[in-house]
C-alpha cells in the first residue's frame, strides 16, 4: 500500500513539475522583448567597434595574407572601393610564445597577437591591441578562421576602443 501512495505522489510531483515547465517557458516566449539580429559579415573580416567609435564594419577583401607554420600568421583586410578602413590581425611567435597554429593567443604588450585598426583621413588614426585574445581555430597556408576580442587605444588620440569579431580566408 505505501509503494502505492509514493509512486502515486512521485506521479503527481512530475506531472506538477511538467506542466510548469511547460506554461513558463511558452510565457517566456512571448514575454521576451525581440532580439536584435546581431552582426554578421560574409566578408573576409568582420568588426564590432565600441567605445570612442561605434561601428560594424564588414570587409570584404584580404590585401595581404602570410603563414608560416612555424613563426607567424598575418591578415591586412580592406574595404573594396573604400580606402577608409584597413584592418590588420596577425600572431607571431617570440621568445616566449610560439605559433603553433589553431588556439589562443593573448594581445598585448610582448604577447604575440596584435590587432590594428586603421582609420585614413581627417581621423587619420591607428587603434592598437592593449589587452585580448585572438582565437585561431583554422590556420594553414591557403585557409585562416577564428574570432578576436581586444581592447584597443588609439596612437594619436589616446581614445579606447573594443574590437570584437571573427575572420574566415581561403584563397
Amino acid at each position: 500500500m505505501k509503494t502505492k501512495r509514493i509512486f502515486q505522489l512521485v506521479v503527481i510531483v512530475l506531472g506538477a513539475i511538467t506542466l510548469s515547465m511547460s506554461t513558463s517557458c511558452g510565457k517566456e516566449k512571448e514575454e521576451d522583448p525581440p532580439v536584435d539580429p546581431s552582426f554578421t559579415c560574409s566578408g573576409v573580416l568582420g568588426v564590432e567597434i565600441t567605445g570612442f567609435m561605434e561601428k560594424d564594419i564588414c570587409f570584404d577583401k584580404a590585401i595581404t595574407y602570410y603563414y608560416n607554420d612555424t613563426m607567424r600568421v598575418s591578415l591586412y583586410s580592406g574595404l573594396n572601393n573604400d580606402t577608409k578602413y584597413n584592418f590588420d590581425l596577425a600572431v607571431t611567435g617570440n621568445k616566449d610564445v610560439k605559433f603553433t597554429g589553431p588556439g589562443t593567443y593573448n594581445c598585448g604588450d610582448k604577447m604575440p597577437g596584435f590587432v590594428e585598426l586603421r582609420v585614413n583621413g581627417a581621423n587619420n588614426e591607428f587603434y592598437k591591441s592593449q589587452s585580448g585574445t585572438i582565437t585561431i581555430s583554422k590556420s594553414s597556408g591557403n585557409s585562416f578562421e577564428g574570432t578576436f576580442s581586444v581592447s584597443a587605444l588609439g596612437s594619436n588620440n589616446g581614445k579606447k576602443v573594443e574590437l570584437k569579431g571573427s575572420f574566415k580566408y581561403s584563397k
